[in-house]
């Protein structure tokens, strides 16, 4: 069976999109969380996969994890933010960082931090 260039643009398009949402995912210190309590991130398959999600930096990618947002106060513009994904995909592959994601004071330290960063944008 002979597979179309149509087929496996779709295919290559909506995996790059699976993986844009899942890198995007790791902003969330709560999500970040989650995975510690289920055993995930201690998984080689897993650090392996954080270590192939590097390419995400390259200007070529990043500009689709670029969060783009229309601010209406004090007159409609539009923003950008830095990906905060991407510090956290270099902090997830750090052990000391995965085992503190097991102290949800640290995760709700980080869910301040976030928000407080957000704040000054």
């Amino acid at each position: 069976m002979r597979v179309g260039g149509e087929f496996l643009s779709r295919l290559f398009h909506a995996l790059a999109r699976l993986t844009s949402e899942f890198v995007q995912c790791l902003a969330n210190p709560m999500y970040l969380h989650e995975l510690f309590m289920q055993g995930i991130l201690e998984q080689e398959e897993m650090l392996n996969y954080f270590k192939y999600l590097e390419y995400w930096r390259a200007p070529e990618y990043v500009r689709f994890i670029v969060s783009v947002t229309l601010a209406q106060e004090p007159k409609p513009r539009l923003m950008r933010r830095y990906p905060t994904c991407l510090v956290y995909l270099t902090l997830v592959q750090q052990e000391l960082f995965r085992s503190r994601l097991g102290d949800p004071t640290f995760v709700q330290d980080l869910v301040r931090q976030g928000q407080k960063h957000h704040e000054t944008w």
